[in-house]
């Protein structure tokens, strides 16, 4: 799936950086959230107003891309790619796409694609530092399109999520002495006087990513996230990212430094 889907998806910064920087995750990427769409001559892949649910690479095929305010069609061509908003937040199409001649489109699922950058701290502080990027760069402008591509803003966006990546870099280093030398860790030593001679107390098993110790179930976590994450109450105009799909693994990450 790697060498099947990976030229389409280094296209794009954010992926070109990923494989560079973490060529395990970008493998994992390409076999678990992608899925390739296939679609014939004048089929509507999505029209103005319905609901985002994936972002697409276009593979091969040529397709028109219209909003209500534009006179002409806008071609997308292969390794284009459109609807990347639905990765960091609630998203309604701006226009409607349509395929021209066969074609067929690479879609990646934000669900499971959060699902493999959450493996990590490093891919998930990557991510997170990336989605605040973008959508302080959606929320600063009212020409937002499915294409979303301006002039400097990739290097923008890659130059804050670069900076992110060095910081988690030293984090993860920390991490990683503290988890093989326990003895590095500082020692409580009033607790240990009021425990000396207190049966020992079985420490909680570790907790797994996006399922930390204490929280609910993934299930019953994600159905309270989404009914305080109501989009209509947001004010006008903003923006925000998608919380039911990040907020998970901070908590496994916080239990890890503790």
């Amino acid at each position: 799936m790697f060498e099947m889907h990976s030229p389409e998806l280094v296209t794009h910064p954010f992926c070109e950086t990923l494989k560079e920087a973490m060529p395990a995750v970008m493998h994992r990427l390409c076999r678990i959230a992608l899925h390739l769409q296939l679609y014939a001559i004048e089929d509507y892949i999505f029209h103005a107003g319905d609901e985002g649910k994936k972002m697409f690479f276009i593979k091969s095929g040529e397709l028109d891309y219209v909003t209500v305010a534009m006179r002409r069609p806008v071609p997308i061509n292969p390794k284009d790619w459109l609807a990347e908003p639905v990765l960091w937040t609630a998203w309604r199409h701006r226009g409607s796409l349509q395929a021209c001649f066969e074609s067929e489109l690479i879609a990646v699922d934000p669900k499971q694609f959060m699902s493999v950058m959450s493996v990590h701290p490093r891919p998930w502080n990557y991510a997170t530092t990336y989605a605040n990027a973008f959508i302080q760069c959606l929320n600063s402008r009212d020409d937002f399109t499915d294409i979303c591509n301006f002039d400097g803003m990739f290097e923008h966006l890659m130059s804050k999520s670069r900076a992110a990546g060095h910081e988690d870099i030293r984090v993860s280093d920390r991490m990683s002495v503290r988890m093989e030398d326990p003895e590095n860790l500082p020692v409580d030593t009033e607790n240990e006087a009021e425990n000396d001679g207190k049966a020992d107390v079985p420490s909680p098993s570790p907790a797994v990513h996006g399922k930390p110790n204490g929280l609910l179930d993934d299930e019953d976590e994600s159905s309270k996230l989404r009914s305080s994450d109501n989009v209509e109450e947001q004010r006008p105009g903003m923006w925000t990212s998608a919380r039911r799909v990040w907020s998970p693994c901070p908590g496994s990450m916080l239990n890890v430094l503790r």
